[in-house]
Protein backbone atom coordinates (compact mmCIF):
# COMPACT_ATOMS: atom_id res chain seq x y z
CA UNK A 1 0.00 0.00 0.00
CA UNK A 2 1.46 3.69 -0.80
CA UNK A 3 1.66 5.84 1.59
CA UNK A 4 -0.32 9.40 1.01
CA UNK A 5 1.28 12.19 -0.02
CA UNK A 6 2.57 15.13 2.00
CA UNK A 7 0.00 18.36 1.36
CA UNK A 8 1.85 21.55 0.71
CA UNK A 9 0.37 24.26 0.41
CA UNK A 10 3.11 27.03 -1.36
CA UNK A 11 2.37 30.97 -1.65
CA UNK A 12 4.91 33.17 -3.18
CA UNK A 13 3.95 36.10 -5.07
CA UNK A 14 6.93 35.59 -7.17
CA UNK A 15 6.02 33.66 -10.64
CA UNK A 16 8.90 32.21 -11.12
CA UNK A 17 9.35 30.59 -8.22
CA UNK A 18 5.86 29.74 -8.40
CA UNK A 19 6.49 27.68 -11.42
CA UNK A 20 9.66 26.32 -10.30
CA UNK A 21 9.70 25.39 -6.63
CA UNK A 22 6.36 23.10 -6.58
CA UNK A 23 7.75 21.64 -9.63
CA UNK A 24 10.43 20.19 -7.41
CA UNK A 25 9.00 19.62 -4.59
CA UNK A 26 6.17 17.14 -6.67
CA UNK A 27 9.27 15.33 -8.77
CA UNK A 28 10.16 14.48 -4.60
CA UNK A 29 6.33 12.97 -3.76
CA UNK A 30 4.82 16.04 -2.10
CA UNK A 31 1.16 16.93 -3.81
CA UNK A 32 1.46 20.90 -4.22
CA UNK A 33 -0.86 23.39 -4.36
CA UNK A 34 -0.07 27.09 -5.28
CA UNK A 35 -1.30 30.66 -4.20
CA UNK A 36 0.31 33.76 -5.60
CA UNK A 37 -1.36 36.10 -2.82
CA UNK A 38 -2.92 36.15 0.77
CA UNK A 39 -6.36 36.25 -0.49
CA UNK A 40 -5.90 32.98 -2.57
CA UNK A 41 -3.95 31.03 0.01
CA UNK A 42 -6.74 31.85 2.53
CA UNK A 43 -9.48 30.47 0.33
CA UNK A 44 -7.38 27.60 -0.51
CA UNK A 45 -6.77 26.94 3.83
CA UNK A 46 -10.38 27.25 3.86
CA UNK A 47 -11.40 24.41 1.62
CA UNK A 48 -8.91 22.20 1.67
CA UNK A 49 -6.58 19.73 4.23
CA UNK A 50 -2.29 20.33 4.57
CA UNK A 51 0.26 19.03 6.24
CA UNK A 52 2.61 22.09 5.35
CA UNK A 53 2.47 25.33 4.83
CA UNK A 54 5.62 27.10 3.18
CA UNK A 55 5.10 30.52 2.09
CA UNK A 56 7.08 33.76 0.95
CA UNK A 57 7.26 36.14 4.18
CA UNK A 58 6.78 39.02 1.73
CA UNK A 59 3.79 38.67 -0.44
CA UNK A 60 2.40 42.35 -1.82
CA UNK A 61 3.11 43.46 1.64
CA UNK A 62 6.16 42.94 3.99
CA UNK A 63 5.16 39.99 6.63
CA UNK A 64 2.05 38.66 4.88
CA UNK A 65 3.06 35.44 5.44
CA UNK A 66 2.44 36.20 9.26
CA UNK A 67 -0.78 36.11 8.34
CA UNK A 68 -1.06 32.88 6.52
CA UNK A 69 1.13 31.26 9.64
CA UNK A 70 -1.65 32.52 12.14
CA UNK A 71 -4.64 31.44 9.97
CA UNK A 72 -3.42 27.98 9.45
CA UNK A 73 -2.63 28.06 13.37
CA UNK A 74 -6.09 28.56 13.73
CA UNK A 75 -7.99 26.57 11.04
CA UNK A 76 -5.31 23.46 10.36
CA UNK A 77 -3.36 23.73 14.08
CA UNK A 78 -1.68 20.10 12.89
CA UNK A 79 -0.20 21.37 9.88
CA UNK A 80 3.50 22.49 9.70
CA UNK A 81 4.21 26.19 9.02
CA UNK A 82 7.49 27.07 7.25
CA UNK A 83 8.65 31.09 6.13
CA UNK A 84 10.69 31.64 3.03
CA UNK A 85 12.50 34.38 2.79
CA UNK A 86 15.21 36.13 0.37
CA UNK A 87 14.94 39.17 2.51
CA UNK A 88 16.05 37.68 6.08
CA UNK A 89 16.87 40.01 9.44
CA UNK A 90 16.62 39.60 12.94
CA UNK A 91 13.32 41.10 13.09
CA UNK A 92 11.46 38.63 11.51
CA UNK A 93 13.30 35.71 12.79
CA UNK A 94 12.11 36.62 15.86
CA UNK A 95 8.81 37.37 14.87
CA UNK A 96 8.59 33.72 13.12
CA UNK A 97 9.46 32.26 16.61
CA UNK A 98 7.22 34.48 18.18
CA UNK A 99 4.54 33.19 15.78
CA UNK A 100 5.75 29.68 16.27
CA UNK A 101 7.06 28.67 12.72
CA UNK A 102 8.18 25.65 12.63
CA UNK A 103 11.66 26.59 10.61
CA UNK A 104 12.63 29.61 8.40
CA UNK A 105 14.10 29.13 5.03
CA UNK A 106 16.30 32.29 3.16
CA UNK A 107 15.98 31.95 -0.49
CA UNK A 108 17.90 30.65 -2.58
CA UNK A 109 16.96 27.84 -0.31
CA UNK A 110 18.81 24.44 -0.18
CA UNK A 111 16.47 21.77 -1.74
CA UNK A 112 17.51 18.84 0.06
CA UNK A 113 17.74 20.52 3.48
CA UNK A 114 14.47 22.16 2.49
CA UNK A 115 12.85 18.53 1.27
CA UNK A 116 14.16 16.72 4.24
CA UNK A 117 12.68 19.25 6.88
CA UNK A 118 9.41 19.60 5.17
CA UNK A 119 9.08 15.48 5.28
CA UNK A 120 10.50 15.23 9.05
CA UNK A 121 7.57 18.05 10.45
CA UNK A 122 4.90 16.01 7.92
CA UNK A 123 6.02 13.03 9.69
CA UNK A 124 5.58 14.52 13.28
CA UNK A 125 2.60 16.78 12.99
CA UNK A 126 1.78 19.14 15.62
CA UNK A 127 0.13 17.90 18.72
CA UNK A 128 -2.96 20.30 19.55
CA UNK A 129 -4.05 19.01 23.04
CA UNK A 130 -5.57 22.60 24.15
CA UNK A 131 -8.61 23.41 23.10
CA UNK A 132 -8.79 26.81 20.56
CA UNK A 133 -8.08 30.20 22.71
CA UNK A 134 -10.88 32.07 23.45
CA UNK A 135 -11.64 35.87 24.32
CA UNK A 136 -11.01 36.48 28.02
CA UNK A 137 -15.05 37.91 28.12
CA UNK A 138 -16.14 34.47 26.91
CA UNK A 139 -14.21 32.88 29.67
CA UNK A 140 -15.76 35.24 32.20
CA UNK A 141 -19.26 35.02 30.79
CA UNK A 142 -19.21 31.23 30.63
CA UNK A 143 -17.82 31.30 34.18
CA UNK A 144 -19.93 34.33 36.08
CA UNK A 145 -21.59 32.35 38.64
CA UNK A 146 -18.69 30.65 40.08
CA UNK A 147 -16.84 34.05 39.85
CA UNK A 148 -19.41 35.97 41.45
CA UNK A 149 -19.78 33.07 44.18
CA UNK A 150 -15.84 32.89 44.90
CA UNK A 151 -16.18 36.70 45.25
CA UNK A 152 -18.79 36.63 48.15
CA UNK A 153 -16.49 34.71 49.57
CA UNK A 154 -13.68 36.38 49.90
CA UNK A 155 -16.00 39.40 51.01
CA UNK A 156 -17.84 36.92 53.75
CA UNK A 157 -14.17 36.19 54.88
CA UNK A 158 -12.41 39.31 55.26
CA UNK A 159 -14.20 41.62 58.17
CA UNK A 160 -13.87 45.53 57.22
CA UNK A 161 -16.29 44.30 53.47
CA UNK A 162 -18.28 42.09 55.34
CA UNK A 163 -19.17 45.29 57.84
CA UNK A 164 -20.71 47.08 54.97
CA UNK A 165 -24.75 46.57 55.72
CA UNK A 166 -25.64 45.34 52.36
CA UNK A 167 -27.19 41.84 51.33
CA UNK A 168 -25.71 39.26 49.37
CA UNK A 169 -28.38 39.63 46.56
CA UNK A 170 -27.43 43.67 46.34
CA UNK A 171 -24.07 42.46 46.54
CA UNK A 172 -24.39 40.51 43.07
CA UNK A 173 -25.96 43.01 41.35
CA UNK A 174 -24.83 46.21 42.01
CA UNK A 175 -21.60 45.60 40.04
CA UNK A 176 -23.43 43.48 37.15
Amino acid sequence: MQSAKTRVLFVDDEKGIRLTLPAILEQQGFEVAVAASVTEALEIIGHREFDVLLTDLNIGSPADGFILVSAMRRIQPTAATFILTGYPDFQTALEAIRKQVDDYFTKPADIPTLVATLREKARHPRVCGQAPCKQAWHVILENSNDIIQRWLEEVDADRRLSAVPISKEDRKTSWS
